[in-house]
């Protein structure tokens, strides 16, 4: 249970000396997205905390909702990710065709 690549990576406690298999495919699945979605990106979420709460102190934010915070972070959206706006902003082109 290692980086793909990276033998010296382990992505659990002695990770080296566990082979994938399918009866643990699901725990290296997760450890695996845990690696790429929070610990690679753990610094930048650290910094980010702490600036913000230099501007904003994050006790504070308690009185808002994941919506509010949203606003907040990254300001108001006058738009919806749907169907129609993917079709109108995105353009299949190197090998790649829209079928919708």
């Amino acid at each position: 249970m290692v980086l793909p690549g990276y033998d010296h990576i382990e992505l659990v406690e002695h990770g080296a000396e566990i082979e994938v298999r399918l009866e643990n495919l699901e725990q290296y699945v997760t450890a695996l997205v845990r690696f790429y979605l929070v610990e690679t990106n753990m610094a930048q979420i650290v910094a980010f905390r702490e600036g913000f709460s230099k501007v904003f102190p994050l006790e504070n934010m308690r009185c808002f909702n994941s919506s509010e915070i949203e606003i907040v972070v990254c300001g108001e959206r006058d738009f919806v990710w749907d169907r129609d706006m993917l079709a109108e902003n995105l353009k299949a082109a190197y090998g790649y065709y829209q079928t919708w």
